[in-house]
């Protein structure tokens, strides 16, 4: 695979949670995250999902296509959740990090749920 695209994937996602989190742990996970995958695959030459036998966690992020509940909550922790905050602050200017009960309740939610 084309590790560019992994990069900026991960560096993508993790920029997304930090300008819209209004949680310290979210984005700190998600830097830890990004730290992670970015290192891998600046040591290993390959994302991790092209090794040949993986571990633990690659073979359950891989499992079902990334349709599994783990990646699904990850997914909308980093991409959809910030991208629905973002349309809050487009179209009814709200500050970055501010948005609705539910969008502020879900991220610690998905991400606890994620990691468990």
């Amino acid at each position: 695979g084309d590790l560019l695209d992994h990069y900026t994937d991960h560096v993508s996602m993790f920029w997304l949670v930090y300008i819209t989190s209004t949680s310290t742990i979210n984005v700190a996970v998600n830097a830890a995250h990004a730290v992670v995958a970015c290192g891998y695959m600046a040591r290993c030459g390959h994302y991790f999902k092209h090794s040949s036998g993986g571990n633990f966690v690659t073979r359950l992020v891989e499992e079902n296509n990334y349709f599994n509940m783990p990646a699904m909550l990850w997914n909308a922790n980093t991409v959809l959740i910030p991208f629905v905050k973002m349309s809050y602050h487009i179209e009814k200017g709200l500050p970055d990090r501010t948005s609705t009960h539910l969008l502020l309740g879900l991220p610690p939610v998905s991400l606890a749920l994620a990691l468990a």
